[in-house]
């Protein structure tokens, strides 16, 4: 899917912003109005429950709600730095994609917007470890931990080279320009993701195409039933790969959050589900047909 809006100034912001990429994966998804809540799921499936499960308020989820006024949401954010801002959005009834353009675009806020971003990713991740691994809910923890990625951000990438810290820490997660710095100049990056609904066996695969200045190219979207998420991680790498073949790209780095997808495709080791070895081997071969193939987790 092309997108004719590529000189849209907003897309070269958000890609520059010194934030994860999964991150910024995120906040593109909040910009484009695709992240899988529970009331866009609902569209596709009429018997889909819809409300938010985080503060059993019997509101519908939407990413109004889940970001903004759920009340485990704001009970994260007042704990945060700028919760007097948020508290400003929320009054104001901002949608989300006018929530991202604003803290993205407004040269007050956009330092602050790191932090923001961060920390909206991070009830985001704790929503999916709540709805689909029933892991309790706590304010505190999800504030503190969301912080320490923003601080742990920060460090590393005021340092050329790696800290020194354990395999588990969150610091040793990398921001876009930290990857692009060692790739080739006419080289393009294709972001990876996908999301699974284990209800439903539902799954959308997204990508998104960006050269190493932070130009948006185009993007592609898919929906197919898998049997979990690490299939679905699989298929959107598979995806990926496939479409770079048809552009006839020849150097390419791929940005997947998919770690244990990412590590069997760099290495012989695999510690896949079986049905997921064949997708990784056909990554492998169609893999052959690029000049320069970086791989990045």
């Amino acid at each position: 899917m092309k997108n004719n809006l590529g000189s849209n100034p907003f897309y070269k912001a958000l890609w520059k912003l010194p934030i994860l990429p999964k991150v910024a994966l995120f906040i593109w998804k909040c910009h484009e109005n695709i992240i899988p809540t529970k009331s866009v799921l609902a569209r596709y499936n009429n018997t889909h429950d819809s409300l938010c499960s985080m503060c059993n308020s019997n509101q519908i989820e939407t990413p109004e709600h889940l970001l903004l006024h759920c009340l485990f949401a704001r009970s994260v954010w007042a704990l945060t730095p700028y919760a007097d801002l948020i508290e400003q959005d929320i009054a104001s009834s901002l949608s989300i994609p006018d929530w991202v353009i604003k803290w993205t675009m407004n040269n007050s806020l956009k330092d602050k917007a790191i932090v923001d971003f961060t920390i909206a990713w991070s009830i985001w991740k704790d929503r999916c470890f709540h709805t689909f691994q029933e892991k309790a809910l706590n304010h505190f923890s999800t504030a503190r931990l969301a912080l320490k990625l923003v601080n742990d951000t920060k460090i590393y990438l005021k340092n050329d080279t790696p800290l020194s810290v354990p395999s588990h820490d969150l610091v040793e997660e990398k921001n876009l320009s930290y990857v692009t710095v060692s790739l080739p100049h006419d080289c393009v990056i294709l972001f990876c993701d996908a999301a699974f609904d284990k209800d439903t066996k539902f799954s959308g695969i997204g990508l998104i195409l960006i050269d190493i200045s932070g130009y948006f190219i185009g993007c592609k979207l898919k929906a197919r039933s898998v049997r979990n998420a690490e299939e679905a991680e699989s298929l959107s790498i598979l995806e990926a790969v496939q479409w770079a073949k048809e552009k006839s790209l020849q150097k390419i780095c791929f940005i997947s959050d998919a770690k244990l997808v990412i590590e069997s495709l760099n290495s012989s080791s695999n510690q896949l589900y079986w049905y997921n070895i064949p997708v990784i081997n056909d990554c492998k071969t169609l893999a052959s047909n690029f000049c320069f193939l970086n791989l990045t987790s």
